[in-house]
């Protein structure tokens, strides 16, 4: 179950019927929630279930851009490890699997996010690194150059501005990447 909390007050509870593997919100639409299970990637809106789709792959990590109008969604495969492309309706019920992919990353994604501003979307992954694409045509900005962490990265957060991106991971490090000069 997947449940919305408001302050110190429990809502309504979406049941998901599955793990989650991971899950995302924007700030722009406080109201909708990603999520990702194994077999099925979905929106919530207000604790409800508003549109999903079956997944002929193992769904791990999700992030929702800040319109709401595209969901991404990462493979979990070793061989191909890539993040896949949905564009999402206006109202949210429909997911449509578009032909757009980050592809060539090193390790399958484990956490995914869009900045503030919807320009970037940085994608952490199961082998260290942290890469950089471009929020709207999903080309990439950085790749194989932000790998120092010594593990898995399991969190990732672009600053308010989308300058910058702070980077966590098993390792017990905290990285801040620049978006604007990559190589500091």
């Amino acid at each position: 179950n997947v449940r919305l909390i408001s302050g110190t007050e429990f809502g309504s509870a979406a049941a998901l019927g599955a793990q989650v593997q991971s899950m995302s919100s924007t700030t722009q639409k406080p109201e909708l929630c990603a999520f990702v299970t194994e077999k099925r990637a979905g929106i919530i809106r207000d604790g409800e279930i508003i549109g999903t789709v079956d997944l002929n792959f193992h769904g791990q990590g999700v992030a929702i851009s800040p319109k709401g109008d595209v969901l991404v969604v990462g493979e979990k495969d070793a061989k191909n490890p890539q993040a896949r492309i949905y564009a999402v309706s206006a109202d949210g019920t429909k997911i449509t699997a578009t032909d757009k992919f980050c592809k060539e990353l090193l390790a399958p994604p484990i956490c995914i996010t869009f900045s503030h501003d919807g320009k970037y979307l940085a994608i952490g992954d199961n082998l260290r690194e942290v890469s950089l694409w471009n929020g709207e045509t999903f080309e990439p900005i950085v790749r194989n150059k932000w790998v120092f962490h010594a593990s898995t990265v399991n969190a990732i957060a672009f600053s308010p501005d989308s300058k910058f991106i702070v980077s966590g991971s098993n390792d017990s490090m905290v990285y801040v990447w620049n978006v604007e000069a990559p190589m500091k």
